[in-house]
């Protein structure tokens, strides 16, 4: 996700996709560089911060691959709670 969106702070609606699930994983993926950018997006929850100046396609898949694998295994091992508690 963008910082700055066209209708909306990237930002802002990090912080609401954390606050609706904390275990969602956001990747920030901006024009933005510098430190405030940076320290902005992990206060605000994103799990990683990627300047398009610096985009390295196997950093990109690799950030990816790993989030869909972590909600991959919670939504698996929700199944099984689930299962179990009915």
């Amino acid at each position: 996700m963008d910082i700055n969106l066209p209708d909306a702070s990237g930002l802002d609606l990090t912080r609401t996709l954390k606050d609706s699930n904390s275990e969602v994983e956001v990747i920030i993926f901006t024009n933005h560089d510098g430190p405030e950018y940076r320290e902005a997006a992990v206060h605000s929850g994103a799990s990683h911060f990627v300047t398009k100046w610096d985009i390295r396609i196997d950093e990109i898949t690799s950030l990816v691959a790993s989030a869909l694998s972590a909600w991959n295994r919670k939504c698996q091992t929700d199944a099984v709670s689930a299962r179990c508690c009915t």
